[in-house]
């Protein structure tokens, strides 16, 4: 036995299972004596404090000068396995308790800020929840294994219930239904459009989930428009592969593919570009003209850009409000925060901001923080979506579905145009550019609504809801993680507390175009009386 406490005299040898016990002050003949009657015995040893005993489960024979219990301990032995209990670890100071916990949260933080490519206090928040206070919890409780097994079982039923909303909705979008289409809407028929340029890295995504959509709304309930233009990647092959994949789902399609590009000028010539994208968007909604003289007559007009998104996420934004929307727009995202900052502006004709909360108004702030849709005066975001009737000519009317007209009279023209820079309005509307200021083909199209409805403020929605980005990663960060249950208090307390006050600094865009791009509606204008209507004065 001296070989485990050299130096230390013996107590007492009893055995739990037989109840053999001897006495005497040699080690040798003891563990001899032992060994001959059982094979798996106790020691106890006598040793200096402050080590503590456990005398629970046995009674020792202790010797003639009885010492107090904490100066014994108590060692276990076999024939085969010996070893003594380890000393209970003491307890950690508060400091070394904070300071462990912050450098584990380090650590953990630093991968996430890598794998996300920004620098977010959620990541720091996720550290400490989910990996620094369990593992100083585990250093706290390790003096007690029983303790150590539940603190282990409670942290593996955490993050099984943490993580459940993350499953359902992967497996929500992952798995395609063989009967998706049979609860789809038969009063509803999707035109979907996209353009695609060099997009190899989100076509895998792109493809998977545009079958799920279509399936979701019903794959005779849908038209699939894309087209791309002179791409140096993959891109061609991928939709060469997607258009086989649609034909098998009986999906009606236009994919078009050429060479034609544009290269960004400076100065004057910078607005090629939007000219180039007008192009391109006007390009894919040529087949929407066919079909409905053809007599398909579509409800909505979906633009998807080359993001990431789910799909019942396009199927919510299609229903925002009923269907009863001009337009409306899901949020788009990259590392830093909000991207499409340079075509949104608010019902006052403010620019949004990159940082929480993206807008300057407390009621869109407020609409944010419920995930409520809100109004704007003009979006893209990515994901929009349009009632049809704006894009299309139509000879047919009725009381319930009034048509916007082929083009203003020339009194209305007047009343439209007057007081404006901008060309004369026709309908239906088509991307264009501006000849007095650089700005988006998108957000164009949106001031054309608001000069079509004048003096009443079209219904262009975001819904805060549906969460759309460029890279996979983002879309993670945004459509899952910053929407975890988990990560309510950090919401709460950090992106609207104290975060909120740390980005004050954070500037709104000036908007350069504000004095060029008039005809936009009042901020107290009244709502069109239907989403598709022109008012009397127009249509």
């Amino acid at each position: 036995m001296h070989e485990f406490f050299p130096g230390f005299p013996i107590a007492c040898l009893r055995c739990v299972q037989c109840q053999w016990a001897a006495d005497g002050s040699s080690a040798a003949s003891a563990t001899s004596s032992a060994r001959e009657s059982c094979s798996s015995y106790f020691l106890l040893v006598h040793r200096a404090p402050p080590l503590t005993m456990k005398l629970d489960i046995l009674s020792p024979c202790l010797p003639k000068h009885r010492p107090r219990p904490d100066d014994y301990i108590l060692l276990h032995t076999s024939t085969r396995t010996r070893h003594a209990d380890p000393p209970a670890s003491p307890i950690p100071t508060a400091a070394q308790l904070f300071a462990s916990t912050a450098v584990l949260t380090l650590l953990a933080a630093i991968p996430l800020c890598v794998f996300f490519h920004t620098l977010s206090s959620l990541f720091i928040y996720l550290s400490l929840v989910l990996f620094a206070l369990p593992v100083v919890s585990f250093w706290i409780v390790s003096w007690h294994r029983g303790r150590r097994i539940a603190v282990a079982c409670a942290y593996a039923l955490f993050l099984l219930w943490t993580w459940r909303q993350v499953l359902e909705d992967l497996s929500a979008t992952s798995v395609v239904s063989s009967s998706g289409s049979s609860g789809a809407r038969t009063d509803r028929k999707v035109f979907i459009a996209s353009n695609l340029h060099n997009n190899q890295h989100v076509l895998p995504h792109y493809s998977a989930a545009l079958q799920q959509l279509v399936q979701q709304l019903g794959v005779y309930s849908t038209y699939v428009s894309i087209y791309e233009s002179h791409s140096t990647d993959r891109t061609k092959p991928m939709l060469t592969a997607l258009d086989h994949d649609l034909s098998n789902l009986g999906v009606q399609h236009r994919i078009r593919m050429d060479d034609a590009q544009t290269k960004v000028g400076l100065g004057q010539h910078r607005n090629g570009r939007i000219e180039f994208l007008a192009y391109v968007r006007n390009v894919a909604l040529e087949p929407l003209q066919q079909l409905w003289d053809q007599g398909q007559r579509f409800t909505h007009v979906l633009w998807i850009n080359d993001v990431f998104f789910k799909p019942h996420d396009l199927v919510a934004l299609l229903e925002t409000d009923g269907g009863r929307y001009d337009q409306v727009c899901a949020m788009d995202f990259i590392g830093n925060g909000f991207y499409d900052v340079w075509v949104t502006r608010d019902r006052r004709g403010r620019t949004a901001k990159r940082a929480w909360p993206y807008f300057p108004a407390k009621q869109e702030q407020q609409a944010l923080r419920k995930g409520e849709p809100f109004l704007v005066n003009s979006c893209w975001n990515g994901a929009t979506a349009f009632d049809a009737r704006w894009f299309v000519r139509s000879n047919t009317t009725s009381p319930q579905h009034p048509a916007p007209r082929d083009t203003l009279s020339t009194n209305d023209t007047q009343d439209v145009n007057a007081n404006t820079r901008e060309p004369a309005l026709h309908l239906p509307l088509r991307f264009r550019t501006s000849p007095r200021c650089f700005s988006s083909e998108c957000q164009l199209l949106s001031l054309d609504m608001h000069r079509a409805v004048s003096p009443l403020r079209p219904r262009i929605w975001i819904n805060p809801r549906v969460a759309v980005a460029y890279e996979m990663h983002t879309f993670w960060q945004y459509a899952w993680l910053d929407r975890w249950w988990v990560t309510a208090p950090w919401r709460s307390v950090w992106r609207d507390g104290i975060g909120m006050w740390m980005t004050q600094w954070y500037k709104f865009w000036p908007d350069l175009c504000v004095k060029w791009l008039d005809g936009w509606a009042h901020a107290d204008a009244p709502l069109a009386a239907k989403p598709y209507a022109l008012s009397p004065r127009v249509g």
